[in-house]
């Protein structure tokens, strides 16, 4: 992992949420022929649509 030194910046935890992007095959497909960067950002909003975060902690499973 490469790049300055920044304390409010985890490069472990950025390539693990670009990992997670690209692992979705629909931003995958759109990331490799986006021409502008409003493609890839029209992208990752959907993947956030159809996407369920949950805080962490506990959760009910159910």
């Amino acid at each position: 992992l490469m790049g300055p030194k920044t304390p409010s910046l985890d490069y472990h935890e950025v390539g693990r949420s670009l990992s997670t992007l690209m692992a979705d095959e629909h931003f995958h497909d759109t990331a490799y022929v986006a021409a502008h960067r409003s493609d890839i950002l029209d992208s990752l909003n959907d993947f956030l649509k159809d996407s369920m975060v949950l805080p962490p902690g506990e959760w009910d499973k159910a």
